[in-house]
């Protein structure tokens, strides 16, 4: 599955960010990152309870839910995502927080991803 850079960026003090490269996955329902993402630029969870998901093996994961806002490619949405204290879930891209966001065209034979915004990005 390709991978591309993204940075996370909390949305009430947006000096405090985080770069990292996200998988683009069209079966995953959400966009999940690890929570040490979101303890290092300052996140708090929208409430205190869990949302358990599943993986795609089966396994449940424990998320929390933040409102943040999602740099691609120099585009900003604010957005919801989960976040993840388990340690073998790697940063995702899903459905909702990102396909909702962008009309997405892979390549595979160029190795290249075109990404078209299909709501209005922040203003910076």
């Amino acid at each position: 599955m390709p991978t591309i850079p993204i940075r996370l960026i909390n949305k009430s003090d947006p000096d405090r960010f985080i770069n990292m490269k996200a998988t683009i996955d069209s079966g995953a329902d959400v966009s999940i990152f690890p929570a040490a993402a979101a303890e290092a630029i300052g996140l708090v969870p929208i409430n205190e309870k869990t949302q358990e998901i599943r993986g795609i093996d089966g396994s449940r994961i424990m998320t929390y839910l933040h409102y943040l806002i999602l740099d691609i490619g120099g585009w900003r949405f604010a957005t919801l995502a989960l976040f993840t204290p388990d340690k073998t879930v790697f940063p995702v891209l899903g459905r909702d927080g990102f396909f909702s966001l962008f009309e997405v065209k892979i390549i595979l034979t160029k190795e290249l991803i075109e990404l078209k915004p299909v709501v209005e990005p922040i203003k910076r």
